[in-house]
């Protein structure tokens, strides 16, 4: 076969082109393509000039813009911090421990106790029915109309990151919430990391629409732009508060503490709120220095303006609770002038406060002694007869039956009586009666523990009125009407608080698995089967090692028929009682080893350096001095977590 030569094709295209070229009427196309080729360009200049004219004009109009808002994103914090820092510096976050003189805290218990701070809602929306605006002139939170219109004039022309931020953010003022966030969308997307301030306003935004609508799916929303607001040096501490508080309910302690403490070094007074996350966090050295720099935040105030109640009982509460730092806050609030009718209630009730921790630092000392001297306790009812604290107080002395005197007992009956008792009071008494109602059953007097029920009712009531989302005690509430047989009412208080997680995004709060449980007990009653299995399935799915949800379903499921997955429930049921029974014994391995080793060490001793085996055990861990301000916060252990 013959090979082919490549030359010969190079050579035939070159042929090919030439011929081309000389065959062409080359004068005709150039008179036509010159013209073409010059309108071309010249357009294409037109497009190019007009763009540089485009970027300078917007350019022109956003530092014009630039300087009549100067200052405006300061003011604007102002405005969107529903605590703001005020003039004297105070915050109302502050912390709810007992060592602290007992002033409430924000509770992490949801996202929804950071979306109810007082007037956030009412703020947002405030501009539209502000006189000044009214009238023409903007409040100083709001850009002026001349700056708003030159920000425009930008989106117009040439949008940019600032006329976006600025346009939008206005808009969200007056209530276009919607629109505002389609704007700032385009600088700070729900799914990624944009501009910081952006992301600050677009997370109160959804803030707002969370309040009104409970929407479950805005938490995810909030999270994502709270966290990437944080950059910004000017981001609102409740927008810093939000980020901290969602990561430490999903048990992000220390991404949450960071955050935490990136808030309080802009705003000094979160420090009360970040040594009390600290302590709960049992970082005491951080939680220490964190007091210490608030201390002497407040005490800078206090040096502007002694006269200012409010910092006072600040440092009051960040002293600490031992004898030295109460005589001392003490002190500093007895030093304080004579002021207006509400300083002065403030005032005395913090000294009130100061001598119940007195006590309660004097019970616990006893180490499960009855107290017999009751002065303490006496002299803080009498300085503040309306301090909620002693009533819970003198209810924990009852709970505990540690005989408070006559004039205590009738001060808490009052107290009961009137209605005033605080949710707390309530929660404690209705541990009082659930525990002697199983002591009356256990010894077979049925009239006596079914008074007690109705007591423990009464109580538990109360505290689901003022708080669905304590979820332990409307799990009791739910589980005493079942066994007085009100199952109508046991099913609405059950369902009414697991709705109320729900729309919180709050599934997961402790306790919910009990309240499951009870539920799929109350549809067994209602002979709810299918109900009931889902209530108890739904109970395994947070608790997996809830012995007693297993054996109900396993009934429920040989009764429906399905012996096959009741069987899989009681070898799953026997496979955690041998894990418990594994753990137990390795446990009790590891504290034998542990005495033996102390029993050598001490062993190799000098004699006279030895102490008395009771003298070397460590006192047995009091009740914390704290009375919790709410009832989810746990009391003490109730004897009434299953009634």
């Amino acid at each position: 076969m013959a090979s082919l030569d490549p030359l010969v094709w190079i050579v035939s295209l070159v042929g090919c082109s030439i011929d081309w070229l000389l065959t062409r009427n080359w004068v005709k196309i150039l008179f036509v393509a010159v013209p073409t080729f010059l309108l071309t360009i010249l357009t294409g200049l037109v497009w190019w000039g007009g763009g540089i004219d485009q970027d300078t004009i917007a350019e022109k109009y956003e530092l014009l813009g630039r300087a009549e808002t100067s200052g405006w994103e300061g003011k604007l914090v102002e405005h969107f911090t529903s605590n703001k820092q005020k003039k004297d510096g105070t915050d109302q976050r502050q912390p709810a421990s007992e060592q602290e003189a007992g002033q409430e805290s924000p509770s992490s218990a949801d996202v929804v106790s950071q979306a109810e701070q007082p007037g956030q809602a009412e703020q947002a929306e405030q501009p539209e029915s502000q006189p000044a605006e009214a009238e023409g002139k903007r409040p100083e939170y709001m850009v002026s109309q001349y700056g708003e219109l030159l920000f425009r004039r930008v989106q117009l022309v040439r949008p940019t990151d600032e006329s976006q931020f600025v346009v939008g953010t206005t808009l969200i003022q007056r209530g276009a919430i919607a629109q505002g966030q389609k704007i700032l969308r385009n600088i700070a997307p729900d799914d990624k990391v944009g501009l910081p301030k952006a992301h600050a306003i677009m997370a109160l935004s959804y803030l707002l629409q969370y309040t009104k609508t409970q929407d479950p799916e805005l938490v995810t929303l909030l999270t994502h732009h709270s966290e990437a607001s944080i950059p910004w040096e000017h981001t609102p501490k409740d927008v810093l508060y939000l980020a901290g508080d969602i990561n430490w309910q999903k048990r992000n302690v220390d991404r949450a503490l960071e955050i935490f403490q990136t808030a309080a070094e802009r705003y000094p007074d979160l420090y009360p709120f970040l040594s009390q996350r600290y302590t709960e966090a049992k970082k005491s050295d951080q939680a220490k220095a964190a007091t210490e720099s608030g201390i002497n935040y407040y005490k800078g105030l206090l040096e502007k303006n002694p006269t200012d109640a409010k910092t006072r009982v600040m440092i009051a509460q960040l002293l600490g609770s031992s004898p030295e730092a109460l005589a001392e806050a003490e002190e500093l609030l007895r030093q304080a002038p004579e002021g207006t009718s509400e300083d002065q209630a403030l005032l005395t009730r913090t000294i009130s406060e100061i001598y119940r921790v007195r006590f309660s630092n004097y019970v616990r000392s006893l180490e499960g002694e009855k107290p017999t001297d009751h002065s303490l306790l006496d002299k803080a009812l009498e300085i503040d007869p309306e301090n909620p604290l002693v009533g819970d107080q003198i209810a924990m002395l009852v709970r505990d039956r540690l005989d408070p005197s006559k004039k205590l007992q009738k001060h808490l009956k009052d107290l009961l009586d009137s209605g005033k008792a605080s949710p707390t009071t309530h929660a404690i008494m209705s541990e009082f009666y659930l525990a002697r109602k199983q002591e009356a059953t256990d010894n077979g007097r049925i009239d006596e523990a079914s008074r007690l029920t109705a007591e423990a009712i009464k109580q538990l009531e109360a505290v689901f009125k003022a708080s669905p989302m304590a979820v332990k005690y409307s799990n009791n509430l739910a589980y005493l009407y079942m066994e007085s047989n009100r199952l109508d009412d046991a099913l609405k208080t059950a369902r009414t608080t697991l709705d109320v997680l729900q729309r919180s995004g709050m599934q997961g709060a402790e306790h919910v698995d009990e309240l499951l449980d009870t539920l799929g007990w109350i549809y067994q009653k209602m002979d709810r089967s299918t109900d009931a299995v889902s209530a108890f399935e739904l109970a395994l799915r947070f608790n997996p090692n809830r012995i007693d949800s297993r054996e109900k379903l396993a009934a429920l499921y040989r009764k429906l028929g399905n012996d096959g997955v009741a069987e899989a429930h009681e070898q799953a049921i026997e496979a955690i009682k041998k894990a418990a029974q594994e753990k137990a014994e390795q446990e009790k391995a590891e504290k034998e080893k542990a005495a033996q080793e102390q029993s050598i060490e001490n062993s190799d001793q000098p004699a006279e350096n030895q102490q008395p085996e009771s003298a070397q055990q460590p006192a047995n861990e009091s009740k914390s001095d704290e009375v919790p301000t709410d009832p989810s916060a746990d009391p003490a252990a109730s004897p009434g977590d299953s009634p």
